[in-house]
């Protein structure tokens, strides 16, 4: 009998054990570095030509920015960076056959 007992609490211990790193392997690891609303220079980074307007939405974690100007189906946005210093400016322009925005350059500059 009491080797039943220590067999179960050792399974049971290592069942929680088990569970508990379940738990944390399956959080997101980004949560603590997740900055909705403003935008971090790795982020920016992570930005290339030809992206589309919604991917650079889920990348900077907003659609939060302001019109910056344009002209002929292309036109550009601002979005402000995480530590109010910086602005990141992407141009978007329609190609043709492609439905969705596009990027087309980006910039990283002092906020004015």
């Amino acid at each position: 009998m009491r080797k039943i007992v220590r067999r179960t609490a050792s399974g049971a211990a290592g069942l929680a054990l088990a569970l508990g790193s379940l738990v944390v392997a399956t959080s997101p690891a980004t949560a603590a570095q997740d900055t909705p609303g403003c935008v971090t220079k790795k982020e920016y980074r992570k930005i290339h030509k030809g992206m589309t307007k919604k991917r650079v939405h889920r990348i900077f974690d907003t659609r939060r920015s302001w019109f910056a100007g344009g002209s002929a189906g292309v036109y550009k946005r601002t979005y402000q960076s995480c530590d109010f210093q910086h602005a990141a400016r992407i141009q978007y322009k329609r190609r043709p056959n492609k439905p969705d925005l596009t990027t087309g350059w980006k910039d990283w500059t002092g906020a004015s």
